[in-house]
């Protein structure tokens, strides 16, 4: 972790990117940071920007074999079919050239971060789904919270699944992280998690605290691919 030493990228610097539980990035370095930075810097900002690589997720697949993700999205083989665009050269190139691009880029997430925060802590308010009046229960969390998934584990805690326990169904602490457990136990049986349960469940509720959760109008808008998962999934109710 090259970058985590140098003066310049101290995570003290941008306390609202690595502070905050708030923050996308709380729990990244400041070299997988710079993983996105790269991703976003050489596919010239087309690169997936709901994409947050990191060096446990940061795998190259395997050419000739099939995305799964592109197969359940109803995608033909061919299309979902990793190929071989352009080999390496073999040619490294220096850290140093990005450095300055790089410096830039990440003050200013800290910029937006900031001002992010900033609006969250002013109205604490989410708009969210009106639910019923039995026992407060939103019917599409309630089928994910028996559905384990592959991915977006992290996104449902903080910004669905425990908002929702604590803020909508009113539930106590203790049985918020009973329930948020048996949901990460499942996930990890489908595929090992990338994060440690049970930090990141106290994570969770610690900044859960006052805020409901998204609307699934937000979550189209904010997370298209892990929406149409859902859907996919028989966890939304599709539009006819």
């Amino acid at each position: 972790m090259v970058l985590d030493q140098i003066d310049i990228f101290s995570k003290e610097n941008f306390p609202s990117l690595f502070q905050s539980n708030l923050s996308k990035y709380y729990e990244y370095s400041v070299s997988e940071l710079f993983l996105k930075f790269a991703e976003n810097y050489f596919t010239n900002g087309k690169a997936d920007p709901l994409h947050h690589p990191k060096y446990g997720n940061s795998l190259i697949r395997i050419p000739d074999t099939y995305n799964s993700k592109c197969l359940k999205r109803g995608l033909s083989k061919d299309e979902s079919k990793v190929k071989i665009i352009q080999k390496w050269d073999g040619k490294k190139l220096p850290i140093q050239l990005f450095l300055k691009d790089f410096r830039r880029w990440i003050i200013q997430e800290a910029i937006n971060e900031n001002k992010k925060q900033s609006q969250k802590s002013k109205s604490k308010v989410v708009s969210f789904e009106k639910f019923n009046q039995k026992g407060g229960r939103i019917e599409w969390i309630e089928k994910l919270l028996q559905t384990p998934l592959e991915d977006y584990r992290n996104y449902c805690l903080w910004r669905i699944i425990g908002p929702y326990l604590l803020n909508v169904r009113g539930l106590s602490e203790e049985n918020t992280v009973k329930l948020l457990q048996e949901w990460l136990d499942k996930c990890n049986g489908m595929r090992r998690l990338s994060f440690n349960p049970r930090s990141k469940i106290y994570s969770t509720i610690k900044g859960s605290r006052g805020f409901k959760p998204i609307s699934l109008a937000t979550l189209k808008e904010e997370n298209r691919e892990l929406y149409f998962l859902l859907e996919n999934m028989n966890i939304l109710q599709k539009k006819v």
